[in-house]
């Protein structure tokens, strides 16, 4: 009991989730001040691409923060890793739309004896979907 009042288990849930919005919310104000402080001291600087050297300033007749800049020309700079990382995953989702597509014509074909399939490779490949391998 607590000043008279008896806390139930919903009562001290409650309690703890308004706690942790109002800290939440403290939260987002601070990154929110802590960016545009950032945002603050890069304005009047120049950036490059470590990778391609290409160089952003303050000159440039983009309405952007040079962070935003920078981020955006990161995932299209051809030497950068993150542009590699972003072709093989495209390369692996084709890959996983075709084994999905073969797993769909397993299952489709699963029970049918006579039509001439052979289900080994199929099999495997459904294991190694299913297994991440």
């Amino acid at each position: 009991m607590r000043s008279g009042r008896r806390y139930t288990s919903q009562r001290m849930t409650t309690d703890l989730a308004i706690h942790l919005l109002i800290a939440n919310a403290s939260q987002r104000e601070e990154i929110a001040r802590l960016t545009a402080w950032v945002h603050d001291l890069q304005r009047g600087m120049y950036i490059n691409c470590v990778y391609c050297g290409h160089r952003y300033g303050p000159d440039d007749a983009v309405p952007a923060t040079m962070a935003d800049v920078l981020k955006a020309h990161v995932e299209r700079c051809p030497k950068h890793p993150m542009s590699a990382l972003r072709r093989q995953v495209a390369h692996l989702e084709v890959i996983e739309r075709a084994a999905q597509a073969v797993i769909y014509a397993s299952d489709q074909c699963r029970g049918h004896r006579d039509c001439g399939h052979s289900m080994e490779p199929w099999q495997a490949l459904r294991a190694a979907t299913l297994t991440g391998v």
